[in-house]
């Protein structure tokens, strides 16, 4: 149980390829973790300023954070 007083952690997947961020959403919630999901660095970026993440898994490729 992937839980703190009754709350799940939840983990932010940030994904561009919809297959891949979809089968890790799926993995992840099926073993008792909330999942949000983005597919930008933007998206990611703002998911993580409302405070609400308690892990991430980030690909390092994304088009948007490429300098």
């Amino acid at each position: 149980n992937h839980d703190r007083g009754g709350l799940m952690h939840t983990v932010l997947v940030v994904e561009d390829d919809p297959a891949i961020g979809r089968a890790l959403v799926i993995n992840l919630s099926a073993r008792g973790y909330r999942t949000l999901h983005e597919s930008t660095g933007v998206g990611a970026l703002e998911a993580v300023s409302r405070g609400s993440v308690d892990g991430v898994l980030l690909d390092l490729g994304l088009p948007d954070s490429r300098s």
